[in-house]
């Protein structure tokens, strides 16, 4: 809709249809402590930083909070 110039505000009012959570699996043949670890405080690091955040607002601009 952004591509074609439809505004936000040309569209009538929006619903949640679906809401999935991200989950990051390691495989049981990578099943090390250390990379465990690391990647545990990766992952904090993003987020503490606003990274993840700022990932998601570029995924979902335009769409209306909810």
């Amino acid at each position: 809709m952004r591509k074609l110039g439809i505004g936000r505000q040309q569209l009538g009012a929006s619903f949640v249809v679906q809401v999935s959570t991200v989950q990051l699996h390691l495989s049981k043949r990578r099943a090390d402590p250390q990379l465990s670890g690391d990647l545990r405080r990766a992952i904090a690091a993003l987020r503490a930083n606003g990274r993840f955040d700022a990932v998601f607002a570029r995924y979902s601009a335009g769409l209306p909070d909810h």
